[in-house]
């Protein structure tokens, strides 16, 4: 039996941004590019005589806030997320300052 294929990415964000409400955990997915690419390609990438398909696992930022929730919040019907909690400082100085005032405008002069 063939097995659907896996998808692993690591990037600095996660597909979705979580909220802590009185409800439990809200999971909204990013408007963004890269997301629905992703989520296209993992399609394609399924068994073709089926409609299964292999959950994305992605790694990423997440907000030191939600470090105390059990793994299984972080999962929907697409992704597995992995979250990557980081000190604020570490965020600020990284993100904020290297990526976004040195590499960014370094590549996209």
């Amino acid at each position: 039996m063939n097995q659907p294929h896996r998808l692993l990415i690591v990037s600095y964000r996660l597909p979705f941004t979580m909220q802590q409400t009185a409800n439990g955990l809200v999971m909204r997915q990013n408007s963004g590019g890269l997301v629905s690419a992703v989520l296209s390609m993992a399609e394609r990438m399924g068994q073709p005589d089926s409609d299964q398909r292999a959950k994305i696992h992605w790694v990423g930022h997440a907000d030191p806030a939600l470090r105390q929730l059990d793994a299984s919040a972080f999962e929907n019907e697409s992704f597995v997320a992995h979250p990557v909690f980081m000190d604020e400082a570490v965020h600020k100085g990284f993100y904020e300052g290297f990526s976004n005032d040195t590499l960014w405008p370094l590549f996209h002069y």
